[in-house]
């Protein structure tokens, strides 16, 4: 099962990097350019917390510690706060005005995200719990 934790989690970071992708030209000089209403920061933090999540993953599956299956869940529920925040602000709605990044995002692909999120999450916690 942790196997299938660490493949879940990849493919959540892959999709993750497909939603990021349509923040990447935000607040570049050109005309007409697209802005977000996304923080820099998060858009930062989020995808660095899973990358992290994901090496300690690896690290568990090599050393089968005890205690990394309950970091790695640790970091996924910091991953998954800080996405709910993106989340909320991706939502708000389009403003009047330029379109925003966010708003080019598609749903579905949203939804997916936080799904494969929600999955990998139970997947960890069931490691975690030792039901291997």
């Amino acid at each position: 099962m942790a196997e299938a934790a660490l493949g879940m989690w990849i493919v959540t970071a892959l999709g993750g990097t497909y939603l990021f992708l349509f923040t990447t030209d935000a607040h570049r000089p050109e005309a007409g350019s697209p802005t977000t209403a996304l923080s820099p920061f998060l858009l930062f933090v989020h995808p660095l917390v899973a990358l992290v999540g994901i090496a300690m993953w690896i690290a568990h599956l090599q050393l089968r510690d005890d205690v990394l299956p309950w970091l790695g869940l640790a970091d996924l529920l910091v991953g998954a706060a800080l996405g709910e925040v993106l989340l909320a602000r991706t939502l708000r709605g389009a403003r009047q005005g330029p379109v925003r990044s966010e708003d080019r995002m598609p749903r579905p692909a949203i939804a997916l995200h936080g799904v494969l999120a929600a999955v990998t999450i139970l997947l960890v916690l069931l490691v975690a719990l030792g039901v291997d």
